[in-house]
């Protein structure tokens, strides 16, 4: 596949998909689209089950009610600063500890008017860190859910942060949505990597299938996949182009693409910036014709109460909550990534 000399394309090629506009009457809603990686959203009881400890009154993290509190709100913050006009309608979340915390982040005053369900699984990761989706009543009709499982090379079952597959209805049509925590990075991008590729080999064959009955689709698998649109895991793995230009009709579109290409991204490391955090797309998607398409690529949400100036990067980079055992007080150490989608109802 195409990676990197794709960087040598003009940019007005990835907005190819977004030019054939729709003169319909037809009467239509836009939905909004967040994914966002909390940052060890653990409430402050210790589990049995899990690696949490370091999230406890008695740990060297010092975590509290109060500070659980404040980053439940700091969070609730956040999700309205998407758009003064609008709450997100779908929410994507990685590295929450379990069901109680996300009911305490949907029941939050500044949110709790929307009414928000929850779709959630306990994972199988030695912390007790999970994923989980969000999502407006009134906008998605839930149908069901399940959790795709990794596993190794050899067939063995990986202890993880499992695949959350979620299945609604939006408008007129059904939407497949994937919401992902791949494997981190931590003890190296390269030495890691082909951990990440487990997830992308799953989460293909799980579109695959899809695909053999309903070759339009429309997907959406987005959360934060710890690898760029232009790694190995998600370009060629998951089959995810950069740009909107297919060798095939199974191929999906990275909608945050475009920015990574430009050089943004969703975490910074030693002055550098990743897009970790994706939202990627099926075709189907990319057509206006369609009952359900993007309006445009996606974007990084950045403001003055999500970030802070570092001195190292001389840039303004997340804000973060913890910097190893020390409490900054900020929201999370990733930017949340959104996009725009137009329903036909």
């Amino acid at each position: 596949m195409r990676r990197f000399l794709l960087f040598l394309l003009p940019a007005t090629i990835l907005f190819l998909a977004f030019i054939d506009k729709d003169k319909s009457d037809e009467k239509k809603s836009q939905i909004l689209v967040l994914s966002y990686n909390v940052e060890n959203l653990f409430d402050t009881i210790d589990s049995p089950y899990s690696l949490d400890e370091e999230f406890t009154s008695m740990s060297y993290k010092d975590w509290n009610t109060e500070r659980y509190f404040k980053k439940i709100n700091d969070l609730a913050t956040v999700f309205t600063l998407v758009d003064d006009q609008k709450l997100p309608d779908i929410i994507s979340l990685c590295e929450v500890e379990n069901l109680s915390v996300i009911e305490d982040l949907k029941n939050n005053p500044q949110l709790a008017a929307m009414n928000y369900q929850i779709v959630h699984e306990e994972t199988t990761d030695p912390r007790g860190i999970d994923v989980a989706l969000m999502y407006n009543p009134e906008v998605f009709k839930y149908i069901s859910h399940e959790q795709l499982q990794i596993f190794e090379d050899d067939g063995k079952l990986y202890n993880s942060r499992e695949i959350l597959f979620v299945k609604g209805i939006v408008g007129k049509d059904t939407l497949y949505v994937f919401v992902n925590h791949w494997k981190s990075r931590s003890g190296g991008a390269e030495k890691t990597e082909y951990k990440r590729i487990w997830y992308a080999k799953v989460l293909r064959e799980k579109i695959d299938y899809i695909f053999s009955y309903l070759p339009d689709a429309n997907i959406i698998c987005m959360g934060d996949f710890n690898d760029t649109p232009f790694d190995k895991s998600i370009n060629e793995y998951l089959n995810a182009s950069l740009d909107s230009v297919f060798e095939n009709k199974n191929e999906l579109f990275n909608l945050t693409a475009f920015l990574a290409k430009k050089g943004k991204g969703t975490y910074s490391y030693d002055t550098e910036w990743f897009m970790l955090d994706n939202i990627i797309v099926s075709q189907s998607i990319m057509n206006k014709k369609n009952g359900i398409y993007a309006e445009s690529c996606a974007k990084v949400l950045k403001n003055d109460f999500l970030q802070k100036y570092n001195s190292k990067a001389n840039d303004t980079i997340p804000f973060k909550t913890y910097g190893g055992n020390t409490y900054f007080g900020g929201v999370s150490d990733h930017f949340a990534v959104y996009a725009y989608f137009t329903v036909r109802k």
